[in-house]
C-alpha cells in the first residue's frame, strides 16, 4: 500500500462503512384502518474509516477538503469530534464499537493479526439491537480485518466484504 498515492491510500483506508438501518418510512395512512401509524424512526448511518486524518475531511480554516461528499454529508449529520477509540488498531476498535465492550471483553486485546478471535458467544451487537426495534441493517467493508469469520456480520441483514 505504500506505493499508492496518498489519495488512493485514503480511498483504500475506508476500512468499514456500516450502513446500519436506512430507516423505514411510515406507511401512508389508510383511512379504512384506525390503528395508529408507527412513529418515524431516524435513519442511522455509521461510517467508520481506518487511518484517516481529520484534516482530510473537515477543511481547516475554511479551505478545500479532500473528501467533499463526506464533508457535505457530515454537515447535516450528528458527528462526534472528540471520540476516543477503545483500541489502537482496527481489529480491536471495531468489535468494541459494534458491541459496546472493551477489547478485553471482546477477546481482541494483545492478539496477533493472524489470530483474531470471533466475538464471544452471547454478545449482542449494535446491528442486533437495531433489528429488534425494526431497523433493516447492512454493512459494507473493504477491510481484511473486518470479516464474518470474526463474528462482525452478526445481526446484519446484509454483510458485504469486498476484501
Amino acid at each position: 500500500m505504500s506505493t499508492l498515492r496518498p489519495s488512493r491510500r485514503r480511498l483504500l483506508a475506508l476500512g468499514l462503512l456500516v450502513v446500519a438501518a436506512c430507516g423505514r418510512d411510515v406507511p401512508a395512512p389508510d383511512r379504512a384502518h384506525t390503528a395508529p401509524a408507527r412513529p418515524l424512526r431516524p435513519g442511522i448511518v455509521l461510517i467508520l474509516v481506518d487511518t484517516l486524518r481529520a484534516d482530510a475531511v473537515a477543511p481547516a480554516g475554511g479551505g478545500a477538503t479532500h473528501m467533499p461528499s463526506l464533508h457535505t454529508f457530515a454537515q447535516g449529520a450528528t458527528s462526534f469530534e472528540d471520540a476516543v477509540s477503545s483500541g489502537s488498531w482496527t481489529p480491536q476498535a471495531v468489535p468494541s464499537i459494534l458491541t459496546g465492550l472493551t477489547p478485553q471483553h471482546t477477546g481482541c486485546q494483545g492478539v496477533g493479526e493472524e489470530a483474531m478471535p470471533p466475538l464471544p458467544g452471547g454478545v449482542l451487537t449494535l446491528a442486533e439491537r437495531l433489528r429488534t426495534v425494526g431497523y433493516a441493517t447492512a454493512a459494507y467493508t473493504g477491510g481484511g480485518w473486518l470479516s464474518a469469520s470474526q463474528g462482525l456480520a452478526q445481526g446484519f441483514d446484509t454483510f458485504v466484504s469486498s476484501f
